[in-house]
């Protein structure tokens, strides 16, 4: 009997967790910048500082939300977190880090914003977001 009742736990869990991933985006009241980020990344520590300076000014625009998945724990948070956010599909399969991804309000994936790019340049891509969204 409990073998029973662990397997049709299992296949509810297996079922809704299915269900979830294949979930589609939900409309938001503000556009998205996701930042996926880890303790241990070298691209995040580099992202982060010029990000923070490319955010001022769109503190009201734009929803900005902070993913860590440093860790097992963490990262499983982290997927309630986008389950929540109407994006799934961010934190399915291989997940890399150190970069930003821009969603508008439907919850469509825009744009994304890296490491490697200039202040001016991050904030050119939240203006495009911004403007997009209104």
């Amino acid at each position: 009997m409990k073998c029973l009742i662990t397997i049709i736990f299992s296949f509810a869990v297996f079922f809704n967790s299915n269900l979830a991933w294949s979930a589609g985006p939900t409309k938001s009241a503000e556009p998205m910048a996701v930042f996926i980020a880890a303790d241990w990344c070298a691209n995040c520590k580099v992202l982060e500082p010029k990000l923070h300076d490319a955010l001022k000014g769109f503190e009201h625009k734009i929803n900005f939300v902070n993913i860590d998945v440093t860790d097992d724990r963490r990262f499983f948070q982290s997927k309630q977190v986008v389950f929540k956010l109407g994006v799934p599909k961010l934190l399915k399969g291989s997940v890399s880090v150190g970069w930003v991804a821009l969603f508008d309000r439907n919850g469509n994936q825009v744009g994304k914003i890296m490491q490697d790019m200039s202040v001016d340049e991050m904030k050119q891509a939240l203006q495009t977001l911004s403007a997009k969204s209104i």
